[in-house]
């Protein structure tokens, strides 16, 4: 069997970045369906920014799995783990896009509190994976701010889950959006090096 970088590149980057285009191109299909079906569509702002915010975390998704390729002793069940992550994004995807029909008017409100608790409850999933992914596979179980915005992150997550009412909804959406900005910034990337600075260990 293929170990270390090449096992990484020719399988693993492979199979996390097919699920992981798969999810990227249902949302960019979702926003063409919601222009082409506009005149039948009762748009949602809440919708709408977490279509957007889920389309960003999809591509940090892609810029992140980079990040691991210098973990070591890759195998089979290392690759089944690291795909958690492309998975959880996909489903979480396939729940935020309706299926339209040429015949009947979209509500998305109506569509977006219907799958709240499917799609926050796989956001949390997200969260909580991602981090622990990380850890499982860098080897590394050290405590991190980051570990402070995964679990604000998946309590908001959740809380969104488990409430209908619409007011919550919003404080706590906008509270999540500024958080996320927060943490895009705390933890940007530099690819002068080719690895997000939390991982450049990883090569040396």
């Amino acid at each position: 069997m293929q170990t270390g970088s090449t096992y990484f590149t020719h399988i693993v980057l492979t199979l996390y970045i097919v699920i992981l285009g798969m999810a990227i191109s249902r949302c960019v299909i979702h926003l063409s369906e919601l222009l082409r079906h506009r005149a039948t569509v009762s748009f949602y702002w809440l919708h709408a920014l977490w279509t957007i915010v889920l389309y960003v975390v999809l591509l940090q998704l892609a810029e992140h799995i980079w990040g691991l390729r210098c973990a070591p002793n890759w195998n089979s069940f290392h690759l089944i783990v690291a795909l958690v992550n492309p998975v959880l994004a996909f489903l979480a995807t396939e729940t935020l896009a309706p299926r339209f029909s040429s015949n009947s008017n979209q509500d998305l409100k109506k569509h977006y509190f219907d799958q709240a608790p499917v799609f926050y409850i796989l956001l949390a999933l997200l969260t909580i994976s991602e981090s622990t992914v990380d850890k499982f596979l860098s080897k590394d179980w050290t405590l991190s701010l980051d570990d402070a915005f995964t679990i604000v992150f998946a309590a908001g997550f959740i809380v969104l889950a488990k409430s209908k009412r619409e007011n919550l909804h919003a404080v706590v959406s906008v509270i999540a959006l500024l958080t996320f900005l927060v943490f895009s910034l705390v933890f940007s990337t530099n690819y002068a090096d080719g690895l997000p600075q939390e991982r450049h260990a990883l090569c040396g």
